[in-house]
């Protein structure tokens, strides 16, 4: 029937990401689903499809698209009271306030979205958002308040077997206890969190963890590794077409580095890179 067309559409898109990474392909099924959905005015296939294609959106990097998408599914979910897309639409826009560097904004949608997943008893939707208020506390230097997101999200994770949940919190605590100047913390954690990536074969986490390793060997004055598992992330971003706020931190702490080198004319590359990176997908730091 049409309903199984439109899924079917939408989840060969989903394959087509994942297997082809052929983000022009599966523009176009997700659109020819969400066509279909709209002349049946199925409302749950509209919602579900506005989501996935706002999360291509964000990976291509059109973070104003990607908004547009997960306001419009937001919008359906509440209308049709489908509390499991209503969470998942509060947290991606959670997310693209934070790249934005809108952290009132952020937090409001993770809460909203806590709020709806406790509720809901949605556990790996309240481990999320766990997460995502915990990288605001960080980044906001509230380092106990950040330990305190992160250290529930774990318990939850651990409790419910969410192994995704756990290697997600050991790299988001890993990056807490460098900035808390725990490396030898930050190192354990960083190599538990690679060993569930690793097993579960996630290149995109992966690439995250490098960039942890990276941020970690700075700190600790190793130069040379930095930079080279920067450039590794970048390059591995670039490969994977993840056009995002970890792409331009690469390439910026890239420059840093190079700097630090006195390679000033690579530096100066490297960091008009990461600028037009950012500009594009209007990543921004609070004022």
């Amino acid at each position: 029937n049409r309903r199984e067309q439109i899924y079917a559409l939408a989840n060969v898109a989903n394959l087509t990401i994942l297997l082809e990474n052929d983000f022009a392909k599966a523009e176009t099924l997700f659109n020819q689903a969400i066509k279909l959905a709209q002349e049946d005015k199925d409302d749950n296939a509209i919602a579900y499809c506005y989501r996935r294609i706002g999360d291509l959106q964000l990976n291509k990097g059109n973070t104003q698209k990607a908004q547009e998408y997960f306001e419009n599914a937001l919008k359906i979910a509440q209308k049709i009271q489908d509390k499991g897309l209503e969470t998942s639409s509060l947290l991606s826009l959670g997310n693209i306030h934070a790249t934005r560097g809108n952290f009132p904004k952020s937090k409001e949608f993770y809460e909203l979205a806590l709020k709806t997943a406790q509720e809901t008893n949605d556990k790996t939707s309240e481990i999320s958002a766990l997460s995502g208020l915990g990288w605001l506390n960080l980044v906001s230097g509230n380092y106990p308040k950040a330990q305190e997101m992160y250290s529930k999200g774990l318990e939850l994770s651990k409790k419910t077997d969410n192994i995704w949940g756990i290697a997600s919190l050991y790299g988001d605590m890993a990056n807490l206890a460098i900035s808390m100047g725990d490396y030898k913390k930050a190192e354990w954690l960083t190599k538990q969190s690679d060993s569930i990536y690793r097993k579960l074969d996630s290149k995109e986490s992966l690439v995250s963890n490098q960039m942890i390793s990276g941020r970690l060997a700075y700190f600790q004055g190793n130069f040379e590794k930095s930079l080279k598992d920067f450039q590794e992330a970048s390059d591995a971003m670039k490969k994977l077409m993840l056009y995002n706020e970890n792409l331009c931190i690469a390439l910026g702490n890239q420059a840093d580095v190079l700097y630090q080198f006195k390679r000033y004319q690579e530096a100066e590359k490297k960091a008009q890179e990461a600028y037009e990176m950012a500009v594009k997908i209007k990543s921004e730091r609070p004022k």
